[in-house]
């Protein structure tokens, strides 16, 4: 139900959203080789910035994987996730909400770094929280810490709105040095970045958790027959680290390559302007062209 929900939603706004869009690209019939794009891409500071943060903010995915088994650890049963997944989700949509209304008064560059900023002090606070539950005890603290999953799920706002913005205003500016839209290039060559982050997650993940390689961390006692066993205290706290610090950290270095980042305010109205004098002048010359042929 909820999945034809979101269907029918997302049907109806993307048609509201062809029906407002009013900019027209003039785009050229040549055929051309699209690693010359990627190249192109490459070579542009801020879609290099966009690539290491994409990268870097793969890595909170790790937490993600940790979610049912500190919920097994924090709440006594791992199908009590939630409880810990549905306070992010409902902040997540407020962020969002909030975002567009901060926007009116800072740019994207400063409430993406902000958020990097904020999303480290949100989880540190949630961490205590949980610390406080698991070393004294007691449903207060276990509240504490579902109370300020909220506060976490904010930072999305910015880490789910932003990036569109960001690969929007790069993509103006590689057609300004390029006389190319190149946004499918940009797109794919974004990709690539948290793709390979995904992959090292995909393969450090399990060794976080359960040890037994390089890397023994977490040393959580996997569930036998579907029961899940009594970790240790420094298991439990360990995991919580993991579930936010380690998210936090990941959200702050992810916006630390946009403190470079020079597409904002006169500059990028600038670009925009002479980008969509471009478009005029480049459909005027095949006008000519086509006129004289």
């Amino acid at each position: 139900m909820s999945a034809a929900l979101c269907a029918a939603v997302s049907s109806l706004t993307l048609m509201l959203g062809m029906r407002q869009i009013k900019e027209r690209i003039a785009y050229s019939p040549k055929r051309v080789q699209p690693l010359a794009g990627f190249a192109e891409v490459l070579k542009n500071r801020y879609a290099l910035a966009m690539i290491v943060s994409e990268f870097l903010k793969s890595f909170r995915r790790i937490a993600s994987y940790m979610g049912t088994f500190l919920a097994a650890a924090l709440l006594g049963d791992p199908t009590k996730f939630l409880l810990l997944g549905l306070p992010t989700g409902i902040g997540t949509a407020v962020g969002m909400l909030a975002i567009n209304l901060l926007l009116k008064r800072f740019n994207s560059k400063q409430l993406y770094i902000a958020s990097g900023v904020y999303s480290l002090l949100s989880n540190a606070c949630a961490f205590g929280a949980g610390y406080m539950s698991f070393t004294r005890g007691g449903a207060a603290w276990q509240a504490a810490f579902i109370a300020l999953l909220f506060l976490v799920g904010l930072q999305y706002g910015a880490s789910n709105l932003l990036p569109d913005m960001f690969k929007a205003d790069i993509c103006e500016d590689l057609e300004l040095h390029t006389r190319k839209r190149l946004d499918a290039s940009l797109a794919f060559v974004i990709t690539i970045g948290s793709f390979l982050g995904g992959l090292l997650v995909e393969g450090l993940w399990s060794q976080i958790l359960y040890g037994g390689g390089r890397i023994n961390f977490i040393q959580y006692k996997p569930p036998v027959e579907d029961v899940y066993l009594e970790q240790t205290l420094s298991t439990k706290i360990a995991l919580l680290a993991v579930y936010t610090l380690g998210q936090g950290c990941f959200m702050l270095l992810g916006s630390l390559p946009f403190l470079l980042y020079r597409l904002t305010g006169a500059r990028k109205a600038e670009i925009h302007r002479r980008v969509l004098l471009q478009r005029e002048a480049i459909a005027a010359e095949r006008e000519i062209v086509k006129t004289e042929g």
